[in-house]
């Protein structure tokens, strides 16, 4: 293992003792000091690991493989949660250190599926950390997207180019240059959304916690009720377009931003596919709040909201638990297919699945029209075979680990509808989607809180190879396979 990839890894221990140290301090500050106490241990576990890994491999190349960009992402999803979870566990909040560990898997790869049942158990500083441990995990969705793997993976329409550094090979300017281009455009969306949705009348705290989740498409939230516990139709809207913004590509945000007196960026047919997609998904969901007699007012505002978080795989849900669930069948179609490339949604992403269907087309073309020619452009951007080759096998890895994982919860006891949702919820990191299906009202937690260990690491695995995505993995064992040969 390249020593320039621990290096850095205790470089993301680093930010997450400081990230830990604010939380010490707010606890501290809100009287909660059972909990100030556990995030002090938590700062104080991962200030050492961080201390040993920085200092012991300081020095060494800033030049690292595709390989070991690679490892290093799979580090970090890893290990970050180990240390994260340490006040979770500490607290007494969660029953066992897996729990804890599932809840910081699910915050820091932005997935949202939670195994408390009831969140007025929790201290006011924990829920921030839960909220907290979303933000950083969009922010480092964006930064590993731009940084590992759009080389792996042609089809995410790579701009590696346009990032100082990149090309010299020079990883330490690559993520410096990156952190100032990025960074600053989703921290600006999260200052944007807390300010509107404290003026929509939510509390401070819960703004914060609502900014941060919504923007990275997370899916915490600070009630058992979600959203319904406001009753807000501003603030609604508010969440609506701070996860539109975050389930698209930041890229094309950013040169938006920087072009907007010019006329703005062009390069946005992600993001009107993700706004045309919408209408056909609330009249969907709509009709089948109507049929069972909710009111259309009633079923057009929630319908609405629920197209839009399912889409960006966030997961919220603005109805009451007594409104009818939603097929299963939908909710697994809209967050396999997730968001933007360069986003902090999940899924397949909208690119991939668009030009899967623009080659089906032309396929089925060329057999009417055998010497045709047809352009292959998928929402604006060319693709070749070797891009198609790509994205076919991610969609097959897909379908096989959703299977794997599904496979273990049913042998763990789970029913078929739990544990096929269940499994694309974790990979697609979009887990309180399982809950839209569950015909039952039992809060956050609602299909998690009995499952057994096994199931949970199983669905840690699943919501870390969702997040890495699976090309990476399949060019990672390529590499370990020829290095055996």
């Amino acid at each position: 293992m390249n020593a320039t990839t621990l290096f850095l890894l205790g470089g993301a221990l680093g930010v997450l003792a400081l990230l830990l140290t604010i939380l010490c301090c707010t606890a501290y500050f809100m009287a909660e000091l059972q909990l100030a106490g556990a995030f002090l241990y938590g700062a104080l576990f991962t200030v050492f690991a961080a201390g040993l890994l920085i200092f012991g491999f300081a020095g060494s190349s800033n030049r690292m493989k595709r390989t070991d960009t690679t490892v290093l992402m799979l580090l970090i999803w890893t290990v970050l949660p180990l240390f994260a979870a340490i006040p979770f566990f500490v607290s007494g909040e969660y029953s066992s250190y897996v729990h804890a560990y599932f809840e910081a898997v699910s915050g820091l790869t932005t997935t949202g599926a939670t195994t408390v049942e009831d969140l007025s158990t929790l201290g006011a500083s924990t829920l921030i950390w839960r909220a907290a441990l979303q933000g950083f995990g969009g922010a480092l969705t964006l930064l590993t997207a731009v940084l590992v793997l759009a080389p792996f993976d042609a089809a995410t329409s790579p701009s590696n180019s346009t990032i100082p550094g990149y090309e010299e090979g020079d990883l330490a300017k690559s993520i410096l240059s990156s952190v100032r281009e990025i960074l600053p455009i989703y921290l600006t969306i999260v200052g944007f959304a807390l300010v509107f949705l404290w003026i929509a009348g939510l509390p401070g705290r819960d703004a914060l916690i609502y900014a941060m989740t919504s923007v990275s498409t997370g899916g915490f939230t600070a009630a058992n009720e979600g959203l319904a516990a406001y009753d807000s139709q501003a603030a609604e809207i508010i969440v609506c377009v701070a996860m539109i913004l975050g389930a698209t590509s930041f890229l094309a945000h950013r040169s938006t931003m920087l072009r907007l007196p010019t006329g703005g960026h062009g390069d946005t047919r992600e993001t009107l596919i993700v706004v045309g997609l919408l209408p056909g998904c609330t009249v969907a969901l709509m009709l089948i709040m109507w049929l069972q007699d909710v009111p259309t007012a009633e079923a057009l505002r929630h319908s609405a909201f629920r197209a839009v978080s399912l889409l960006t795989t966030t997961g919220f849900d603005s109805a009451p638990a007594t409104f009818p669930v939603v097929p299963s069948v939908f909710v697994l179609a809209l967050i396999a297919v997730g968001g933007a490339s360069f986003s902090t949604a999940g899924g397949i992403k909208l690119f991939r699945v668009s030009t899967m269907f623009v080659q089906a087309h032309r396929e089925i073309k060329r057999l009417i029209h055998p010497h045709g020619i047809s352009s292959a452009k998928a929402v604006g951007k060319s693709f070749d075979i070797q891009i198609m080759k790509s994205i076919w096998a991610l969609f097959v890895v897909f379908l096989v680990s959703t299977g794997a994982v599904a496979l273990v919860l049913g042998l763990e006891g789970e029913s078929y509808d739990v544990a096929i949702t269940a499994a694309v919820a974790a990979l697609s990191n979009a887990g309180p989607a399982l809950g839209m299906t569950l015909d039952a009202g039992g809060g956050p937690a609602e299909g998690y809180l009995n499952m057994t260990w096994v199931s949970l690491v199983s669905l840690c695995v699943g919501m870390i190879l969702g997040k890495v995505e699976f090309l990476t993995l399949l060019g990672l064992a390529g590499w370990w396979w020829h290095s055996l040969k």
